[in-house]
């Protein structure tokens, strides 16, 4: 749990231009974040299972689908992507939290139950013994360039409390708000996957900007 992945989240990325960008930022980083939204548990929309398949095949590291949706069970089966590809699904967003999981680790893929800000973490650790990661929101969910809420690095140490007391192995991963003044504190805090959006995107030189989030993290 120690090594730090940075993936760009291409919600903020050049729509039109996706091909280039995956090409161009492959080799650069640990995967792709991939946002699908349903415009009902978020206000927001955004392409579905094809896209995300289609991105996948693409990348040569597994991917990252962020799954923002009402009852992401009935959406799992539709995805065709690579073995060890992350699927974060939101505790808020189904009743049927243990299918869920089931469902993606029958693929071989990292269950990930996702968290917003706003839900507190008691509601999470039950669910914890069962699956290998954690989305820890650090924004409330659904729209791409807003601020980091700074209390989420204290919800950050009580999940590595939480995993140390328990003996768990989840690893914890952060969405919203990562930039070139936010990443330093969440690694040593504790977090190992971070999803990164308009950091990388609003920059001039994209590649440029993961060098130096990944330098962030090792000074």
């Amino acid at each position: 749990m120690s090594t730090v992945r940075v993936f760009p989240s291409l919600i903020a990325a050049n729509l039109l231009d996706l091909r280039h960008t995956v090409k161009e930022l492959d080799s650069h980083c640990d995967g792709f974040h991939i946002d699908i939204m349903d415009n009902h548990f978020v206000p927001n929309l955004t392409l579905g299972p094809m896209f995300a398949n289609e991105i996948d095949n693409l990348a040569t590291q597994p991917s990252w689908l962020h799954l923002m949706i009402e009852c992401p069970e009935a959406m799992i089966p539709q995805f065709k992507i690579k073995k060890q590809s992350i699927i974060s699904f939101h505790l808020e967003a189904t009743t049927n939290i243990k299918k869920t999981v089931e469902l993606i680790q029958k693929q071989e893929w990292v269950a990930s139950i996702a968290i917003k800000p706003s839900t507190p973490l008691k509601h999470l650790y039950p669910y914890l013994p069962f699956v290998q990661h954690v989305l820890l929101m650090s924004v409330e969910p659904g729209f791409s360039g807003q601020p980091f809420i700074h209390e989420s690095l204290n919800r950050l140490k009580q999940l590595v409390e939480h995993r140390t007391h328990q003996k768990l192995t989840y690893a914890i991963g952060m969405d919203g708000g990562i930039t070139i003044n936010t990443i330093g504190d969440c690694a040593a805090h504790g977090a190992t996957d971070f999803a990164i959006a308009s950091a990388i995107f609003s920059q001039n030189n994209a590649v440029r900007a993961i060098e130096n989030l990944y330098k962030k993290i090792i000074h």
